[in-house]
């Protein structure tokens, strides 16, 4: 069993951590004295260290007694404390990832699965999402293949190292509406050989898979949302956010290329980017992604706008209490539901505090996107007309969003479901019934159409 030493790690994060070292033995090492650490190292090293803020010294002498303690193991930073937080400065210096909890709670579980799955004696293996698109030929593959059945919490194996996921397999799926296939970890290394393989047997120009794309995508979220959290500095001027403003342009045009180069059914490309893992910033790509894709079927101008909305939207969750951030909706007192739903203004303050600079249009979206068409939405019950027609647009891409997300214990629905049940309870309350009839429309003539051709 892999043994994970553990530094003061501060209350908010101790149910995030020990729900994520499930099935893992865990050594706290916290002490007043860093000396400690190295008088007293673990034998054999742990496969992963998690270290949070001593009481006395600075996180630059911490990583690096831990480093030379330890230099083979990975630490990885835990804060529940956003003031001053700035992770390329903390990789920087020492740790090889941080996370702020719970915040980015998703991805550290993400974080630890992934080092535990690497450790030699640890016998839980942890699987990986990836792309049903780069599943393109015919040809054996090196490593199992698995579905997850959300309602019996369970992967299945699909298909056998040593054999081909054929063309029929594939179609199955597809006819199902799955888009996704998990691997262990321990065999991605495998897989990314694999479908670099295949890009050369197929005669194409790019060099990156589908998963590597999506992954390199939420990687470039998670810089930029993270960046909106640094501290910045007196008389810094407006450089930095300039920067922030910059980057999320870089990311919303990748949106759209990718979107107007593929030739595929509007609903095609929905059902091919569905279904991928719960998480902070798999959900900040979604909306943006969903957001774009709506706007450009409904002929609306500058969807990177729209894009840019739907990635920075929920950025001021952050601002809430810890304790709040991580309780469920049902959950809730009505103090904390009234503190919750101040999520968009906090949003739009925290952008305009790092002098990130937006259009107006942008600005409204995202103060706008939670609110209703009957008017009990938030932050200002605002009504049909007076609500921004493309706040809409982002709140359906998050509500949809959050629909094709595969959860244990729940029945995973394909994109028409999740529009069919949006429709089906949100019409005439949270959205007006003449948008959701248009995007249906949108969505499900384009598809026969196709299905048609």
């Amino acid at each position: 069993m892999a043994k994970v030493l553990t530094l003061w790690i501060d209350s908010i994060c101790q149910g995030p951590m020990n729900e994520a070292l499930q099935g893992a033995e865990v050594h706290d090492g916290t002490t007043d004295s860093l000396a400690d650490i190295m008088d007293h190292p673990l034998d054999p090293p742990p496969p992963l260290i998690l270290c949070g803020s001593p009481k006395t010294g600075s996180l630059l002498e911490v990583a690096q007694t831990i480093s030379m303690t330890y230099p083979a193991s990975p630490v990885v930073y835990l804060t529940s404390n956003k003031d001053g937080f700035n992770r390329a400065d903390l990789i920087k210096n020492g740790f090889a990832d941080a996370f702020l909890i719970p915040f980015e709670s998703v991805e550290f579980k993400n974080r630890v699965s992934e080092a535990l799955a690497r450790a030699a004696s640890n016998p839980i293996e942890s699987f990986r999402t990836v792309k049903l698109l780069d599943f393109q030929g015919d040809d054996p593959l090196e490593f199992d293949t698995f579905i997850f059945l959300p309602l019996r919490k369970k992967y299945i194996r699909y298909s056998h190292a040593g054999k081909e996921l054929n063309q029929e397999q594939v179609a199955r799926l597809k006819s199902h509406e799955v888009s996704s296939l998990h691997l262990k970890q321990s065999d991605m290394p495998k897989f990314y050989q694999f479908t670099a393989q295949q890009l050369v047997n197929l005669g194409k120009s790019e060099t990156m898979s589908e998963t590597e794309k999506q992954e390199k995508m939420q990687n470039a979220v998670r810089s930029v949302v993270a960046g909106v959290f640094t501290e910045t500095s007196q008389g810094s001027g407006f450089d930095p956010g300039r920067k922030l403003i910059s980057d999320c342009q870089e990311i919303v045009k990748s949106y759209i290329k990718a979107s107007s180069d593929n030739k595929n059914t509007l609903y095609e490309r929905i059902s091919a980017m569905a279904q991928d893992g719960e998480g902070t910033y798999s959900h900040a790509t979604n909306v943006a992604t969903f957001s774009s894709l709506f706007a450009m079927g409904l002929g609306i101008d500058n969807p990177e706008e729209i894009a840019m909305a739907g990635l920075l939207c929920d950025v001021g969750l952050a601002e809430l209490p810890p304790d709040l951030q991580l309780k469920d909706a049902r959950d809730r007192t009505p103090e904390e539901e009234r503190q919750y739903r101040k999520h968009p203004e906090l949003s739009l303050h925290l952008l305009k505090s790092k002098r990130m600079i937006m259009p107006e249009k942008v600005q409204k979206i995202i103060l706008q996107h939670h609110e209703n068409y009957d008017g009990r939405g938030y932050p200002g019950f605002l009504t049909a007309e007076r609500i921004h027609p493309e706040a809409q647009i982002v709140g359906l891409a998050s509500d949809f969003a959050d629909l094709l997300v595969i959860k244990e214990g729940r029945k995973r629905l394909s994109p028409r479901q999740a529009i069919e049940e949006i429709r089906k309870t949100e019409s005439g309350r949270r959205f007006a019934p003449d948008f959701l009839h248009r995007i249906a429309k949108l969505l499900f003539d384009e598809e026969a159409q196709g299905k048609a051709a």
